[in-house]
């Protein structure tokens, strides 16, 4: 009797133990097959992730000696005209417009309340140069999933979250109306009191369970251009004040900042931190997680 008949005959005469061994052995295949899935995956965003922050520094006040906490934009000029520069996103942080035509998104969990009214039609506004190059979008953070991203040309342009979007029932190509906040102090008095803003882009983040208040939510945080900012505070072409300032190079980090020394500017006000850096701690987890993957498998 030969041993493919052998076989046949043990498999069929014995179809329980047949059966729960089939199953064992799928498991394990489908285990297996999973953990290599999942290890290349992490590979390959970790390999993605890196491309993309290699050439990244940020430029940002160093609150210790400067009180004033902002970065001007004399010296973000001085910086793009450095050898090795490609691009840059400068941001202003700021809440100076009301949206009265907008219902929020609500927090599952509020433990910040406002008595005062007028912080119903405020919303977190943020002013971009190019927020494909902003530091929330370049991790992963924030996902543009519709549209477009906001550049240095706009004027009158905004992002929204795609919860707000859907909460309000907008899409890209819709108009925002706004007024100008008494909230914000920084809004001064020559500012103009009405603003239109074009939805060009709808973005997503993690979804991941937040408390506090409204306001500290991504999907109540409007990204918009530097003109519409510049135009709320009142700015002057030149004068401008940014939180902070993201640039991309196209050479080693390291080599274009030891350029900075012959900057003239006072050094101490600020901090230069290198994105490779910033996402240290994000790089660690891919590295965790890769270990764990090996032992599995």
């Amino acid at each position: 009797m030969s041993i493919f008949k052998r076989a046949i005959l043990y498999i069929t005469r014995k179809k329980v133990k047949s059966i729960i061994m089939l199953l064992i052995l799928f498991g394990m295949a489908t285990a297996v097959l999973s953990g290599i899935s999942i290890k290349k995956a992490t590979n390959l965003t970790k390999q993605d992730l890196s491309s993309q922050i290699a050439n990244k520094f940020e430029v940002k006040a160093n609150l210790g000696t400067n009180f004033d906490g902002t970065v001007p934009e004399s010296l973000i000029n001085k910086i793009l005209n450095v050898n090795g520069i490609k691009s840059y996103d400068g941001m202003i942080q700021g809440a100076g417009l009301d949206f009265k035509e907008l219902d929020y998104v609500e927090p599952k969990k509020s433990t910040i309340q406002y008595k005062d009214e007028r912080y119903n039609n405020l919303f977190s506004v943020e002013g971009h140069v190019s927020t494909e190059l902003d530091t929330k979008f370049v991790s992963k953070s924030l996902k543009l999933v519709e549209g477009r991203h906001i550049v240095s040309t706009d004027n009158g342009k905004v992002l929204i979250h795609k919860s707000l979007a859907e909460k309000n029932n907008l899409k890209v190509g819709d108009i925002l109306k706004a007024t100008k906040s008494t909230l914000d102090y920084k809004a001064t008095s020559i500012s103009k009191n009405e603003y239109e803003l074009e939805i060009v882009g709808i973005f997503e983040s993690e979804n991941t369970e937040r408390a506090g208040h409204k306001l500290e939510m991504p999907e109540n945080l409007l990204i918009t251009d530097v003109d519409t900012i510049k135009t709320l505070y009142g700015y002057s072409d030149g004068n401008v004040k940014y939180t902070n300032a993201t640039f991309n190079t196209d050479t080693d980090v390291d080599k274009v900042t030891s350029k900075f020394k012959d900057i003239p500017a006072d050094w101490n006000k600020y901090t230069i931190v290198k994105s490779e850096d910033t996402f240290l701690a994000l790089s660690k987890s891919f590295d965790s997680l890769d270990k764990i993957i090996n032992m599995v498998l």
